[in-house]
């Protein structure tokens, strides 16, 4: 996937204020928090579109649009959780394209880094990690039917 078609496609969705804001409203550093594993379970059968890795602590799915597979990866720790982005094209057994959140925030606004606290969105509590989650899966959501529009 090149820049062409994935800057345009993040500066439709306002992905970098969406994402900016996102870090600000949940940046408490030091109180933050792994969610519970019942608030795992609950989101796991929430969003049966996602699944769960017990190892790896992160949730993830992977979509087709046109020729493209699309991994999206949220992983948790500590409360720091990291949204990673990883496309290739069906016939390529590699990734053409990854990256995280914070990173393609930063194609569609070069100051990103100075205007967040900290560059991913960290959870205190089990309802920061629910809000956290819901708003990256409808950000990913619109990504996914933007960039659909776009191929």
């Amino acid at each position: 996937m090149d820049n062409e078609i994935l800057i345009p496609t993040l500066s439709k969705i306002g992905f970098s204020d969406i994402y900016i804001a996102l870090c600000n409203n949940f940046g408490n550093f030091k109180d933050g928090k792994t969610p519970s594993i019942n608030v795992i379970r609950e989101s796991n059968i929430l969003y049966p579109c996602m699944s769960y890795s017990n190892r790896d602590k992160c949730f993830y799915m992977e979509e087709i649009i046109n020729d493209l597979i699309i991994y999206l990866s949220i992983s948790f720790n500590k409360g720091l959780i990291e949204c990673i982005y990883s496309i290739k094209n069906i016939e390529e057994e590699f990734a053409t394209f990854a990256s995280r959140f914070d990173s393609l925030a930063v194609l569609n606004n070069y100051k990103f880094e100075d205007l967040v606290k900290c560059n991913l969105p960290i959870s205190a509590s089990d309802n920061d990690f629910k809000n956290i989650l819901e708003q990256v899966l409808m950000l990913d959501k619109e990504f996914k039917a933007e960039l659909q529009n776009e191929l």
